[in-house]
């Protein structure tokens, strides 16, 4: 059954990459049997693919009025959020990745915090306060993993990763990782003592990431964004074998000695290190190697000339573009990297409705 009823994922993504950046011809045309819709702005599948199950949690709490607090607010559904950007980055991967929801738990409350948890009233006085209120707020995430039992579940392969939708000041990460070998993915890891780590079984690593539905898809691939730096700075760190490290340093690298890499989150390729963060839509034109880096690695491919307009001049054009342009063949895929914990197979992934 589909996960929301109204527009559907081609749809979405052609709002989401916007005609500049993928093409006119992209929303208009079909180019693709299945889905009609061409694979990535690039245009380039993936050569292998997985299929990333995942857990949703909804933390949407009723108010006294009967309305829950996204009605109330007029704040964005959170299974249209999900829809959107699962299929954001299925085709900014290429078809190499496909998130398929396994499990979707509405709860009509606020999540467990560490310290006293929200009422209503202490709620709104939050929201009045603004972000001095959001920055002292922290989600038990000890008590709501046990709580769902999922550390077992990502132990026994029948979750790979867990999303969890709340309004701002709810405490939750962008991105976090729990289990063996958690590293730091734009938060610190969660660290369980001896007995619980054994006891819920958390050796298989997963990541959780955490969405706010007062915001939109752009705001959650900003989110994965992070998690993409924190990944790739981590196997800069380790130098892991087989791993392009000076590709990795290009990639993440704005405008420098008149030559851009792709830039990072918070930082297009077009923009100086005395430019302000967050102008994705700065109409600058400069030489950047990214188109070298990937999404199919070619050191000797010319400079190329980017400036907004390569990837629709907005934040969420801009996540897409980049991400376009991870290397997914082959001998250098770094979305192997991301996932953490994936399986993979070959060829390209059909798109299949969420449940």
């Amino acid at each position: 059954m589909p996960l929301v009823e109204g527009p559907g994922p081609i749809r979405s993504i052609c709002l989401l990459y916007g005609a500049i950046a993928l093409g006119l011809a992209a929303c208009t045309a079909s180019t693709d049997a299945e889905t009609g819709f061409d694979s990535g702005a690039s245009g380039v599948w993936a050569v292998t693919h997985a299929r990333q199950k995942v857990f949703v949690i909804n933390y949407d709490p009723v108010l006294g009025n009967g309305r829950p607090l996204t009605a109330d607010k007029h704040w964005n559904p959170s299974r249209r959020l999900a829809e959107s950007y699962a299929t954001a980055l299925y085709f900014a991967s290429g078809r190499g990745v496909a998130y398929d929801i396994i499990g979707w738990h509405d709860i009509n409350a606020f999540p467990p915090q560490i310290g006293p948890s929200f009422s209503e009233t202490s709620y709104e006085a939050c929201l009045a306060e603004g972000e001095s209120c959001y920055g002292t707020k922290h989600a038990d995430y000890q008590k709501m993993i046990q709580e769902f039992d999922l550390c077992r579940a990502a132990a026994e392969h029948n979750v790979d990763e867990v999303w969890w939708f709340g309004g701002p000041g709810f405490g939750f990460a962008e991105s976090r990782m729990v289990g063996n070998g958690a590293f730091y993915v734009n938060s610190e890891p969660l660290e369980l003592p001896d007995t619980l780590f054994h006891q819920w079984g958390c050796e298989r690593p997963f990541i959780i990431m955490g969405f706010n539905y007062e915001r939109t898809e752009g705001e959650m691939l900003h989110n994965f964004g992070h998690r993409v730096d924190s990944v790739l700075r981590h196997h800069i760190d380790l130098v892991t074998p087989g791993f392009d490290i000076v590709a990795a340093r290009r990639f993440m690298t704005p405008w420098q000695n008149s030559v851009a890499g792709c830039g990072d989150t918070h930082h297009p390729p077009n923009l100086k290190s005395t430019d302000p963060e967050y102008l994705y839509d700065l109409n600058r034109d400069v030489y950047s190697d990214c188109e070298s880096i990937g999404p199919v690695p070619d050191p000797a491919r010319p400079l190329s000339q980017v400036n907004c307009f390569s990837w629709g001049c907005s934040e969420t054009g801009y996540h897409t573009w980049r991400f376009d342009k991870l290397p997914r063949v082959a001998a250098s895929n770094w979305w192997q990297h991301i996932l953490v914990n994936a399986t993979w197979a070959e060829g390209s992934a059909s798109i299949r409705p969420p449940m």
